[in-house]
């Protein structure tokens, strides 16, 4: 519907890219708060304690508009939290440094026009005054692994038990094998997937330091 024009922003939420990745195909922006900044109150939850309600617009403007209505602090959402003041402001500088990866790290799996548009991006961020510097973005993919791969399925798990265990071919087959092996992990198993992902975040903080974007 909002792609065809017929609103001009609608609701999404987004863990793993469920809100970002199909405003992609559709020619939309999609917006994804940090955690908190938009309650969940309501929400089905995928995993809790990373869920994040989404915006899709039009325009990057008519997003920010909606964040700017949306956001507020919930004192209903355990997880919701006051907007502080944050990141690098665009518009009173000349220049920015945005960080590109290795290119052994980029993966476009034989798409040759998403190649063609990444390389079309980079080029249109230098004419805007961006200085490119090449990043290691293994630690990010690292973590971003840790959501289908590690722990964080208990989480998914958690969010339907009681359905899985009842009507388990209710199911997508892929989704449910993904699931499913919640079962055998451990709260020990929990614990070193959250000290991997501190351990990872450290060296993200790195990455960060140097870019602005």
């Amino acid at each position: 519907a909002l792609a065809l024009g017929q609103v001009c922003f609608s609701l999404g939420t987004d863990t793993a890219g469920s809100g970002r990745v199909p405003a992609a195909f559709n020619n939309l922006v999609g917006l994804k708060p940090t955690c908190g900044l938009l309650s969940t109150s309501g929400v089905v939850p995928a995993c809790r304690s990373l869920d994040a309600l989404t915006i899709f617009a039009l325009t990057a403007e008519d997003a920010n508009r909606v964040l700017g209505v949306a956001a507020g602090f919930d004192a209903a959402d355990p997880y919701s939290r006051p907007i502080q003041p944050h990141g690098f402001d665009f518009g009173m500088s000349s220049t920015f440094g945005f960080g590109v990866p290795q290119c052994d790290q980029l993966q476009f799996f034989g798409n040759r026009d998403a190649e063609r548009l990444f390389d079309q991006a980079v080029a249109r961020l230098e004419r805007m005054g961006g200085h490119k510097l090449t990043i290691d973005f293994a630690p990010f993919l690292e973590a971003a692994r840790l959501l289908y791969e590690g722990a964080w399925v208990a989480e998914r798990y958690l969010a339907i038990r009681d359905f899985i265990e009842a009507k388990p071919q209710a199911l997508f087959s892929v989704t449910h094998d993904i699931i499913a092996a919640a079962r055998g992990l451990s709260a020990a198993d929990t614990f070193s997937g959250i000290y991997r992902l501190q351990e990872l975040k450290r060296k993200c903080d790195r990455v960060w330091d140097g870019v602005d974007c």
